[in-house]
């Protein structure tokens, strides 16, 4: 109900959305991402897009992530997942996504442009 100012239980089956903290895959690697902010606690290089991804970047980093928005101005989460097939990563790719309806269909779809690669949804934060 809206207006009631009381939160309601999550529908049954749905399980809600937690934190996926990028520090996860330990300090072996750096995080590349992608037209954003490197957070805080995380090693790792902003780049423009993924046309600036290739295999020297990757093996020189040591690169274990990459982060991107699921959309942005110049590209979305399926053409980093692409790039990133023909490079073959065999890292994590994050993705920054608002609130979707159904996150897993969508894990799902940018894991199949990317030929595999681990994909994972990261809630985004949203703006004061």
């Amino acid at each position: 109900m809206q207006g009631t100012g009381q939160e309601q239980a999550p529908r049954r089956g749905i399980t809600p959305r937690r934190r996926i903290p990028l520090a996860e895959a330990g300090p072996s690697g750096m995080a590349i991402v992608l037209g954003g902010i490197v957070p805080d606690g995380v090693d790792g290089i902003v780049i423009d897009g993924p046309e600036a991804l290739d295999q020297v970047l990757l093996a020189t980093l040591g690169a274990d992530r990459v982060v991107c928005p699921l959309f942005a101005a110049t590209f979305d989460a399926l053409a980093v997942a692409a790039r990133l097939a023909g490079l073959g990563f065999g890292g994590r790719l994050y993705v920054v996504a608002p609130d979707l309806p159904n996150p897993r269909m969508v894990e799902r779809e940018i894991r199949a442009q990317g030929g595999g690669i681990e994909v994972r949804l990261i809630p985004a934060r949203p703006t004061p």
